[in-house]
């Protein structure tokens, strides 16, 4: 795949770390992107191009995608990964802090992919990857906030899938399962943040944490999932959606084959409600 071009958003750790690698690799020229350039030092050695990239900051996502014009180094590849997670009951969550979330895990994305994609479908030709959760089919107890800005990044993957093909650009929406990843420790660090004193749930407070790391418990490993990524990113046909990794499967199944009624149970019950 020499020639090819990538840029990735939120290198800093996780998939987009370990799929920068894996990408590189290959022979794809990749463009690592993170609000600390210092954490992407260990992708510079390797031979990447690394560039702060702040997807809540609109302005410096439009001097990074001129930038790489003039640069010659518009990308062929978008892969919008930047994200985080933020538990707890959805009553009770800030306002601020639910802005903030879907500005980075939605609003980040989507402008992105407005700045990419307008010339990809100039050019006749990209692929773009939005990185979702397998959460934005099935909302689990104290995900609401999380899962509705995942179930955002799918709704809006569908409608560019369908709006991009007639110009030759491709849009796979990526839902992983429980991938080990710092995910856990940072949605764990969040959630603590937010969750209120004297909640109306603070007898649940163990569950509610819980969630916050349930997704690293027997995950799959981050390098499996990135060289799986890989290879749907770099095929001939990409598929529309990428689901991998552990529990993905159980979870498609509940929300597509599980009565309503009978899934709120189950869920209910794994939470202690």
């Amino acid at each position: 795949m020499k020639g090819k071009i990538a840029l990735i958003t939120g290198c800093s750790s996780g998939i987009g770390k370990e799929l920068a690698i894996e990408l590189h690799k290959r022979g794809v020229k990749v463009v690592a992107t993170g609000r600390n350039p210092e954490k992407l030092r260990e992708l510079q050695d390797k031979g990447m191009i690394v560039k702060k990239l702040d997807v809540t900051n609109f302005t410096e996502m439009e001097e990074l995608v001129n930038e790489l014009i003039r640069n010659n180094l518009f990308p062929d590849i978008l892969v919008n990964n930047a994200g985080y997670g933020v538990m707890g009951p959805a009553l009770e969550i800030p306002l601020e802090v639910v802005e903030r979330e879907y500005k980075t895990n939605v609003f980040g994305a989507l402008k992105l992919a407005q700045l990419v994609g307008i010339e990809m479908a100039k050019r006749g030709s990209g692929t773009i990857a939005n990185v979702g959760s397998i959460v934005g089919m099935l909302t689990t107890p104290f995900s609401a906030i999380y899962a509705s800005s995942k179930a955002a990044i799918n709704a809006l993957s569908d409608g560019l899938r369908i709006e991009l093909k007639p110009f030759g650009v491709n849009v796979i929406t990526v839902q992983p399962g429980a991938i080990i990843s710092r995910f856990g420790d940072n949605a764990l660090s969040n959630t603590m943040q937010a969750l209120p004193e004297n909640s109306i749930y603070d007898k649940y407070k163990e569950k509610v944490l819980k969630r916050a790391s349930i997704s690293q418990q027997n995950g799959t490993p981050t390098e499996v999932f990135a060289k799986k990524l890989a290879d749907k990113i770099l095929s001939k046909n990409p598929p529309a959606v990428f689901r991998y990794g552990k529990k993905s499967s159980l979870v498609f199944f509940l929300s597509r084959f599980v009565p309503t009624s009978l899934r709120d149970s189950l869920l209910a019950k794994a939470f202690g409600l």
